[in-house]
């Protein structure tokens, strides 16, 4: 074999290894609520001191996984224009890495991570190894207050269904 011959044969190897290494899992959903949540502002497991319900104009919300070629989720991808629309989030569209779960239940692992300085969002993936999203909670504008308790708006993002 000649190396022009070999280098073909290599680019083109290289190029379908690269297609089969990922994929883009994206789904669509309706924001089933829009909440004025506070806790108690420690963490993951800060206990919950309520949440009030309040108005959502533009229900549509995304999530877009990204898996490598062994199936692990790298990144996450949520959309809630609704957020940018009441002035809640800076931007519609949040990309983000991701490690791993920090969450195995039976039935659905959690993902969650940081958007920006003040958001955060947290993302339930079923287990069974079908990537498919069970449901996304985005939270946006974390305040803390000067009693040490937290407020912030909470977003949940349901009825999610594959569309790629």
């Amino acid at each position: 074999m000649t190396k022009r011959a070999f280098l073909v044969q290599a680019i083109v190897m290289m190029f379908s290894i690269g297609a089969q290494a990922g994929e883009s899992l994206v789904f669509h959903g309706t924001l089933a609520a829009r909440k004025q949540c506070a806790d108690t502002g420690s963490g993951f497991f800060a206990k919950d001191l309520g949440c009030k319900k309040l108005a959502i104009s533009e229900r549509a919300c995304a999530v877009a996984l990204n898996i490598n070629g062994q199936g692990e989720v790298k990144s996450i991808e949520v959309e809630a224009p609704e957020a940018v629309n009441k002035g809640d989030a800076r931007k519609a569209q949040y990309k983000t890495s991701v490690k791993g779960p920090y969450l195995y239940k039976d039935g659905f692992h959690a993902y969650s991570f940081n958007l920006d300085k003040v958001s955060s969002a947290e993302v339930k993936i079923a287990s069974d190894g079908t990537g498919r999203v069970l449901a996304a909670n985005l939270y946006f504008d974390h305040v803390f207050q000067a009693d040490g308790t937290r407020t912030y708006k909470q977003y949940e993002c349901r009825n999610l269904k594959r569309v790629r």
